[in-house]
């Protein structure tokens, strides 16, 4: 019996590729949620912007509305403001969580964002100054705010 041959890989296979192929697939995964974020927030009726006093004071601070964090910051996330996610939500467990951190007038600030899809809403849990250094792993410079 002959040997039949499996053909060349076209990539030689080394944990750097493994690892390039997971953050790819990462990703898309931060990209597919971000769209589906953004496209039942473009709806206010289908956006809940969680009123807690940290959430509240920074956009005194910033002296903006939920509006305008939302066209001016939540819309402009990209795969590039990733922090983690998604995390377990404690108080619905079909839900997960995303972490985001974008510069704004100079200022870091932490964005939590909940996968409440399925229910037909998308959710801002977290909108207010970063209280640590967030990392990026999608930028060269992990701790480079965009």
């Amino acid at each position: 019996m002959q040997k039949k041959s499996c053909g060349a890989l076209l990539m030689p296979l080394s944990y750097d590729n493994i690892e390039e192929g997971i953050m790819e697939e990462k990703k898309s995964e931060i990209n597919d949620f971000l769209y589906k974020f953004k496209y039942f927030a473009e709806n206010i009726s289908c956006f809940v912007f969680v009123t807690r006093d940290k959430n509240m004071q920074i956009l005194l601070d910033l002296n903006m509305t939920v509006a305008q964090a939302l066209q001016d910051v939540i819309f402009q996330l990209t795969y590039l403001n990733y922090v983690e996610g998604p995390l377990a939500d404690e108080k619905y467990a079909d839900q997960g969580l995303y972490v985001f951190g974008f510069l704004y007038n100079e200022m870091e600030l932490y964005i939590k964002l909940s996968d409440s899809f399925k229910h037909n809403y998308a959710k801002c849990l977290s909108f207010h100054k970063a209280e640590y250094k967030l990392k990026y792993p999608f930028k060269e410079d992990k701790e480079d705010v965009i």
